[in-house]
């Protein structure tokens, strides 16, 4: 009321006692009705956590009322696992420190590395912490298994990202639909090394491998042995055109469970219906690698045809890298790769190969033969690609052999990989629209056709 009647009366000034209240939220002087409800929130959260002082770099600060309270009920979770675990009666601010350390702190900083809030300005790392780990429990119920939180923080962004499509964007999806060609959905070359390289580990945590009601074949052998080999968890997507009966399910459930115990591998299986590229396409995103059987329209008995539609399609809406295996009988044991044949362009999807043959390299042991071919068609020469990639692995002390060749680009890279005795093709995918043609694609197409090793393709 003194305040009113003074402005009033055109007053600048008034007397009063003033007296200082500390709160663990600073109060800004422009804070608006809605931005005390945040505040008066957020000093709540550290008055029962204590994190400010726990860890006075700690920035929690929410834009949207109401999600401290699943901020909370994390680190009560925590609490329950700790003493779960130990036996024992745990303090609470252990459990909040264990909880900010292994869990908040680490998908924080991911989302730092990304640069993620540069097109978010009005948000913060906690809003996105809050909603990558709701969007991951959804993500996670519907795909079967838990999926990691890093991929669910690509797939968020991405799916905030791609709301507002720009007025190209749609003429270049409509020609495309008018022209009944499936539109690629897939990560840009040069995203799935990014990721991975801000990840600690190894490369291939987690791994698919689908199943068609043959639980014991050649695929499932590949996988976990690549899982034995990476300390990864395999999972086994069978598909199916029909409903399998609940007798048949348990059966090929108990089948796959004792294979994986057999080899000490962590395992999964999951019962699909559906298109087999369309189902493995989008269950790519939350793996680190599909090993596959690679699909030909058999011309010969020899099985030298063309590569089938469907496997054409999980080449380019894969979202990660696809190990393709030639037809081997089921009784054929797998044998690790030794020595791999890189075909490098020096094109993007290319260094994708490349990034991958160093990391082969250096944990799995393989010896690496790099091969760059001139198409016939071209004259320009191969040594800038050639050095690039002998630049670029001897930055890691990575020994490699380095040829090059003049001709047609599949039958070389066939032609090498017999001539060094390699047991692994490793190559870059297809371009952004391989349905128009092209050279990326004609020589994927016609390695796959053609080849007896197992061929792994990049994104």
């Amino acid at each position: 009321h003194r305040v009113s009647i003074a402005r009033r009366l055109g007053a600048t000034e008034i007397e009063g006692y003033v007296k200082t209240v500390h709160t663990r939220v600073p109060l800004p002087a422009d804070a608006r009705q809605e931005d005390l409800i945040l505040l008066s929130e957020y000093a709540n959260f550290l008055e029962q956590t204590h994190l400010d002082e726990l860890r006075p770099d700690a920035n929690l600060r929410l834009t949207e009322a109401g999600q401290y309270d699943f901020l909370l009920q994390q680190i009560e979770v925590q609490h329950f696992m700790m003493e779960m675990q130990t036996g024992e009666t745990v303090r609470y601010e252990n459990a909040v420190c264990q909880w900010y350390d292994d869990l908040y702190l680490p998908l924080a900083n991911l989302i730092r590395a990304r640069d993620i809030l540069i097109d978010f300005p009005h948000r913060t790392e906690a809003d996105f912490f809050v909603w990558v780990l709701d969007h991951q429990a959804r993500i996670s119920k519907e795909v079967g298994w838990r999926v990691r939180t890093d991929a669910a923080l690509t797939e968020l962004t991405e799916k905030v990202n791609t709301e507002a499509v720009s007025f190209s964007n749609r003429i270049r999806n409509t020609v495309l639909d008018a022209l009944n060609l499936v539109r690629t959905s897939a990560a840009p070359a040069g995203q799935w090394r990014e990721e991975h390289q801000q990840r600690p580990g190894r490369m291939f945590g987690e791994i698919i491998v689908p199943l068609f009601k043959d639980i014991s074949g050649f695929p499932l052998t590949c996988a976990l042995e690549i899982a034995r080999h990476e300390n990864a968890r395999v999972y086994g997507l069978l598909l199916s055109t029909c409903e399998l009966t609940p007798e048949l399910q348990s059966s090929l459930q108990t089948q796959f469970d004792n294979l994986c115990q057999q080899a000490g591998i962590e395992g999964q299986l999951i019962f699909e219906m559906g298109k087999p590229d369309a189902i493995l396409s989008e269950r790519s995103r939350w793996v680190d690698l599909i090993v596959a059987p690679l699909e030909r329209d058999a011309l010969s008995p020899a099985g030298k045809g063309t590569v089938s539609p469907t496997f054409r399609n999980l080449i380019q809406h894969c979202h990660t890298p696809l190990l393709a295996l030639p037809s081997y009988p089921d009784t054929t044991p797998f044998i690790f790769p030794t020595r791999t044949l890189l075909a490098y362009d020096s094109s993007k999807k290319a260094d994708e190969a490349l990034f991958l043959a160093a990391y082969l390299a250096s944990f799995w042991g393989i010896d690496l033969v790099v091969q760059s071919i001139i198409p016939e068609e071209k004259n320009h020469p191969t040594l800038p690609a050639l050095a690039y990639a002998e630049e670029y692995l001897g930055n890691y002390h990575i020994e490699a052999k380095f040829c090059h060749a003049h001709g047609d680009v599949a039958n070389e890279i066939l032609r090498a990989a017999e001539d060094h005795n390699c047991d692994l093709i490793l190559m870059g995918g297809y371009g952004a629209i391989p349905m128009f043609g092209g050279f990326r694609k004609r020589t994927v197409d016609e390695v796959l056709s053609k080849t007896k090793f197992p061929v792994l393709i990049c994104r």
